[in-house]
């Protein structure tokens, strides 16, 4: 509930009908780490295996070093173990890792990579043995975090990011190998106040476009907080770039 306290340990909860009802919430296991900073990051294996990613802080390690987690369910969500970290350990942070599990059997984690929020960017690891080990596949961009993954319906990947530089905003870029390499910068949206903007989730409609969500704030409103305009949530739909 307060993802930078020392103690932290998250909650959640279930759905069996699209988010129409929910059961009640649940406490997700520390696995004997000090903090797990909740996120609704997760995937599922092709076996069924759901496969949660968390930042957490080991009993060694200072506050607010944070490192990437993977927990598993074998049972549906009903209980959970620590599976793995994500990457090596960095004197910097390495938070909000983001899961995309693919047909072929691998999957992907977008992490971003430095806490602080102006100079973050994004890297890509890889496993290809159900998350129990990982290995770094890229860096797509220079700034930019944290991010989403989406397999695109021609089988391309669509990476989404909060571009916490001026001109403030939203980006993407698409990969058309398996997240190995990745090509131009495109901007979603552009015109952010501040640095205080991004978290993108991003789905694939039926039609082809996407429509992806996320947090922002303007340059020019009537309102101010902390010297930029209010923080809301929107949403923007786009062609996937070719």
């Amino acid at each position: 509930p307060q993802h930078w306290r020392e103690d932290n340990q998250p909650w959640f909860m279930l759905s069996d009908d699209g988010g129409h009802q929910w059961t009640e919430p649940f406490q997700f296991p520390k696995c004997n780490f000090v903090s797990v900073f909740g996120e609704p990051n997760y995937t599922i294996r092709d076996d069924g295996t759901y496969l949660a990613t968390m930042p957490v802080i080991q009993d060694d390690h200072e506050e607010g070093q944070y490192r990437p987690a993977v927990f598993a369910s074998f049972d549906g969500a009903s209980t959970w173990s620590f599976l793995s970290f994500v990457g090596d350990e960095r004197p910097y942070g390495m938070i909000h890792p983001y899961p995309l599990a693919l047909p072929d059997g691998r999957i992907l984690v977008a992490v971003r990579t430095n806490q602080v929020a102006h100079s973050a960017w994004v890297e890509i690891y890889e496993s290809t043995d159900g998350g129990r080990t990982w290995s770094r596949l890229a860096r797509p961009n220079d700034a930019g975090a944290p991010a989403t993954l989406t397999l695109l319906n021609d089988g391309r990947l669509l990476l989404v990011y909060g571009y916490r530089r001026p001109s403030y905003g939203v980006r993407c870029r698409v990969s058309d190998d398996g997240g190995a390499s990745w090509g131009r910068e495109w901007i979603v949206r552009d015109g952010g106040g501040s640095v205080d903007l991004g978290y993108p989730r991003t789905v694939q409609l039926p039609d082809g476009d996407m429509v992806t969500t996320y947090y922002f704030n303007e340059r020019q409103q009537d309102i101010s907080l902390q010297g930029t305009g209010v923080r809301y949530i929107a949403a923007t739909k786009f062609t996937p770039p070719r």
